[in-house]
């Protein structure tokens, strides 16, 4: 008997479970939060307003008071890189370099 397994779900709604799960107050859910989003990023094609809340994500990750979340969003940056917009990419470089010069604590 073979068991089949459900239809997996639209991009869009895994972008919004993913994106819901990055403000979780539970660091574990906030990083599979962002790595599942830098998956899809990696793996599909993603509108570039979509893209934008995702990297938007990613910056807040950087200023988390968790060092772990930190990490995490580094390693997903790191990860999309190279497949995300450049408008994107800047966006991400100009907050982490504000975030240098005048760094803001979040207490998430």
């Amino acid at each position: 008997m073979s068991k089949t397994q459900p239809a997996p779900l639209p991009q869009a709604q895994r972008v919004a479970k993913s994106l819901a799960d990055t403000t979780n107050y539970d660091p574990d859910i906030k990083e599979t939060g962002a790595l599942d989003l830098a998956k899809i990023i990696v793996d599909e094609k993603v509108e570039e307003t979509t893209e934008k809340r995702i990297c938007t994500a990613f910056i807040e990750h950087l200023r988390n008071e968790n060092t772990q979340v930190r990490a995490t969003a580094v390693r997903c940056i790191n990860n999309v890189a190279s497949r995300i917009s450049d408008s994107n990419l800047t966006m991400i470089l100009t907050k982490l370099s504000e975030e240098i010069i005048n760094p803001t604590k979040n207490t998430d």
